[in-house]
């Protein structure tokens, strides 16, 4: 298979980034609506959680494996491009990160991953294709068509996804729950899918911007004189240092947060901190497959695979933990997964690769 690696480095991408939403859900406080601070907390304090994984996954340990893979320590120079290219697509993630913290937590009653993350990766899968048509000068019928499937299916994902368990204990209960349940996703929620379209953007353009961040060379040159992908990813890190964690601890004084993360807060922490594992695992693999395509990086292939199958995953763990697979979710994921291949197939690459020509005399 052609781009082999590539592709299974997407889809362990997917697979993190699918369970990210799911997992960030539990680090919003419990009250319905949560509580601001300073009872509860604002989206800031699970931000600065997700920031420390990166801290610990980006940054510590994409220096412990630059040192493992023989990279040289310098970020200057020849070498620059790897920190300034990986710090940008950095600060895309770490923008799409506070929205989609800020997603979570905006919802009224529970909130429902299920609904955010299908527009967050449908939307980002759009936004991949519409760069690359505008990079290129052109736009082929058969992408368009792609990115229209992806979107319905995306529709039939999210209005089909089982959204809560039905409660033990007497039918008024039930219906009860079910009624607000009802109202909370009948009402529109506004802010909460503006914040999973600004996620979609930032995301969306994480990629393309990636691109930029591996060694030069087909194949990219190794280290000492190129570099391995962990120093991007040490660049991806520093974004989320500045952002989630100094900027995220800044952001908690403006909101009147505490800055207790122990007994009832702890949730905002230790699932911040889970879903930044999730995050930080998933840019890793990204990284490592924009760096392992023999000729030029082709993130037009390897965006579509990441989000699509992160969607698909997301449905996927709802119906699992709801017991309930409803044909039209398994409609929607399968529209979405053959949308996603036309997109794949149809999106402007650029030209080829000139050969090396070579001197007939020598």
């Amino acid at each position: 298979m052609k781009h082999r690696l590539p592709i299974l480095f997407a889809v362990g991408t997917a697979v993190c980034w699918g369970l990210y939403g799911p997992i960030l859900t539990k680090a919003r406080h419990p009250g319905l609506p949560p509580l601001p601070p300073p009872e509860g907390w604002s989206a800031f304090k699970p931000y600065v959680g997700i920031g420390l994984a990166y801290l610990v996954l980006a940054i510590l340990g994409g220096l412990i494996m630059m040192r493992v893979k023989g990279d040289t320590f310098s970020f200057s120079g020849t070498q620059a491009p790897a920190l300034k290219w990986g710090f940008a697509a950095g600060l895309l993630g770490a923008l799409g990160a506070l929205s989609l913290t800020s997603a979570m937590t905006s919802f009224q009653g529970p909130p429902h991953a299920e609904l955010v993350m299908p527009i967050v990766f449908g939307g980002a899968v759009t936004v991949v294709g519409l760069h690359a048509a505008i990079s290129h000068g052109q736009i082929k019928a058969l992408m368009a068509v792609g990115m229209l499937l992806t979107g319905i299916g995306i529709v039939l994902v999210a209005a089909n996804t089982p959204h809560h368990k039905k409660p033990a204990g007497d039918a008024a209960t039930a219906e009860k729950t079910d009624s607000a349940v009802q109202k909370t996703v009948s009402n529109a929620p506004i802010k909460p899918i503006l914040f999973a379209l600004g996620t979609a953007m930032c995301w969306g353009l994480y990629g393309p911007t990636l691109q930029h961040s591996r060694a030069p060379g087909s194949p990219p040159t190794p280290p000492p004189d190129g570099w391995s992908p962990f120093k991007p990813y040490v660049g991806i890190g520093l974004a989320y240092l500045v952002l989630a964690i100094v900027g995220g601890l800044i952001m908690m004084k403006v909101k009147g947060d505490t800055f207790s993360f122990t007994g009832d807060h702890q949730n905002a922490l230790t699932w911040g901190f889970g879903a930044g594992c999730l995050g930080a695992l998933g840019a890793l693999s990204l990284t490592s497959a924009m760096s392992t395509f023999t000729g030029k990086p082709i993130p037009e292939l390897v965006m579509p695979i990441v989000f699509g199958g992160a969607v698909t995953i997301v449905g996927v763990q709802a119906a699992i933990g709801q017991g309930d697979l409803n044909p039209l979710m398994g409609l929607g994921i399968v529209l979405t997964g053959v949308g996603i291949v036309l997109v794949a197939g149809n999106t402007p690459h650029g030209p080829g690769h000139k050969p090396v020509e070579t001197d007939p005399a020598g």
